[in-house]
This record gives C-alpha cells, sequence and structure tokens, in this order.
C-alpha cells in the first residue's frame, strides 16, 4: 500500500518533489499547501491545493516540510503532535540548540523521520564511497572542501531572498552542510576544530557570510574548507579526498 505524502511548501524544492512523488510507486501524494498562492496555481491539475498546512499534515502519514528554514521547527513540531512522519529539509534548525531539541523531540517520538542532505546517495557520492573501501585511493592523507559562487543567492533562487540573510540563509546552510554530512558518513564523525567566518555587512548586521575557512578534524583525516561568495569567475563545489 502506498504511503499518502503531503508537502508543505511549493518553492523551487518543494515543486521538484510533486513531480516526484506523483512517479514513485510508495508514495500517494494527496495534499499540497504554501502561503503563496502564485506557488500552488501551477500545481493544482497535480496535487490537490489544502487551504491550511495542518490539512496537509491531518490527510497525511509522511509530510515534506519544504518552507524556508525559519519555519521548520512549526511544521515538524505540528507533525509530531499528529503522530505523522517527516521528511524536512535542511537544515533542521536555524540554530544548533533549536536543531538539537528538535532532534531530541523526534527520537522520542518514535517516528520516521530524516533531513533531506539529497548529495549523500548520489552516483558520484557512492562511487566515492566504493573506491574508498576498495582502498583505490592508496592512504588517504586529507580531504578538502572548496567552494566560490559569483552571485549568492544563485539565480535559481532569486524567489528565495531569504537565502541572503544570515538568521536563516547563506551557503554554509544550503550547500556546505550537504558536504560535511556526506564527509562525516566517508571519514567517520567530524569535529570542529577552528574557523572563520566573514559577513559583507560586518559581524552584527544581517546579510549571510562571504567568507568562511574552517578545519576538521575525523577519526580518519582532517577536512579543510575554504568557501567565498562575490566575485567574477565560475563558480565552484568541490570535495576532493587526497591520497597517496
Amino acid at each position: 500500500m502506498a504511503h499518502r505524502v503531503g508537502i508543505i511548501g511549493l518553492g523551487t524544492v518543494g515543486s521538484r518533489f510533486v513531480e516526484q512523488f506523483n512517479l514513485h510507486n510508495a508514495f500517494d501524494l494527496v495534499a499540497a499547501w504554501d502561503l503563496d498562492p502564485n506557488a500552488c496555481s501551477p500545481h493544482k491539475d497535480s496535487v490537490k491545493i489544502a487551504s491550511t498546512a495542518g490539512e496537509v499534515i491531518a490527510e497525511s502519514d509522511l509530510v515534506y516540510v519544504a518552507v524556508p528554514p525559519i519555519h521548520h521547527e512549526t511544521y515538524v513540531r505540528d507533525c509530531l503532535a499528529n503522530n505523522t512522519a517527516i521528511f524536512c529539509e535542511k537544515p533542521l534548525g536555524v540554530d544548533l540548540q533549536t536543531s538539537r531539541q528538535l532532534a531530541a523531540e523526534v527520537n522520542q517520538s518514535g517516528l520516521p523521520a530524516g533531513v533531506n542532505f539529497v548529495f549523500s546517495s548520489a552516483p558520484s557520492a557512492a562511487e566515492l564511497q566504493q573506491r574508498l573501501s576498495n582502498h583505490e585511493l592508496g592512504e588517504v592523507l586529507r580531504a578538502d572542501l572548496r567552494l566560490h559562487f559569483s552571485q549568492w543567492p544563485r539565480a535559481w533562487h532569486q524567489k528565495a531572498q531569504w537565502l541572503r540573510l544570515r538568521d536563516q540563509g547563506g551557503w554554509v546552510r544550503e550547500v556546505v552542510s550537504h558536504f560535511i554530512f556526506l564527509a562525516d558518513r566517508l571519514l567517520g564523525p567530524l569535529a570542529l576544530e577552528n574557523c572563520h567566518v566573514q559577513y559583507e555587512d560586518g559581524p552584527n548586521g544581517s546579510l549571510s557570510e562571504q567568507t568562511a575557512l574552517a578545519v576538521f578534524s575525523s577519526q580518519t583525516v582532517p577536512l579543510t574548507l575554504a568557501g567565498t561568495s562575490r566575485g567574477q569567475g565560475p563558480d565552484v563545489v568541490d570535495l576532493t579526498l587526497r591520497g597517496t
């Protein structure tokens, strides 16, 4: 029997999942909702548009939470209160305290739940993991994560201007988090040793990071992070494992 699934949030990512859920035999997409009627209208022939987020939760076995991160806490807790399984966009919360509290509440509920770190199961990630297991890289000495974005938010995120803001956006949350999650799987649990973050409008402003440098340790090898935004040149998102 197919799982009844609903979507809260029909922006760039939520819209993709309307098609994906409808193509998958294991899911029955029963309802979707977005605060913006203009986001709902392109999908009215593909899914029932609910009148509220609560209606989506009430009709579903599983809800995909695809709203901006500052609202994740609200809808995750609403799902918990309704005993509804949760598939949440990353990050789970906008800060460590909120995320840890939500994770504890979800674990205590016993409900199926996950955060959408989709890159960790991409074919290239699976291939890299296989090569590591087969020792094809020799002795792995280090891992380097390099990023540059000439424009942030990127072109396809122009409707999501919250990505510019420090309270819930930024490319560390939006992009780096995927690769830290993947590196944690590949190398073992990571621990942040030191970091430096620089913001376009200074430490007390509202805009997201412009430079981020960090070093992580693991039970195997260190990971270094160097990321920047603004400035001409091709965009770069590159995780490299370096062996002997």
